[in-house]
């Protein structure tokens, strides 16, 4: 039987939620994702985009840390 290391530990990062205050339009934000799909709705300019693109954001100041991770 051959397992690999990647079938034993299938490491899993999952975002709980995010606050956000001073980006773009919005001065406070607060929002709690759900476990298994959280969908963005909303009217064109409503700022959809400008929560991804924070979420975006955040991700990339903490990629290098992301992909050091030892799993």
């Amino acid at each position: 039987m051959n397992i690999t290391k990647h079938e034993i530990c299938q490491p899993e990062i999952k975002v709980k939620g995010i606050a956000i205050e001073n980006f773009r339009g919005y001065t406070n934000l607060q929002l709690a994702f759900q476990p298994d799909l959280t969908v963005l709705i909303g009217e064109n300019g409503a700022g959809k985009t400008a929560v991804l693109d924070c979420l975006a954001a955040l991700l990339r100041v903490f990629q290098e840390q992301i992909h050091s991770l030892k799993f």
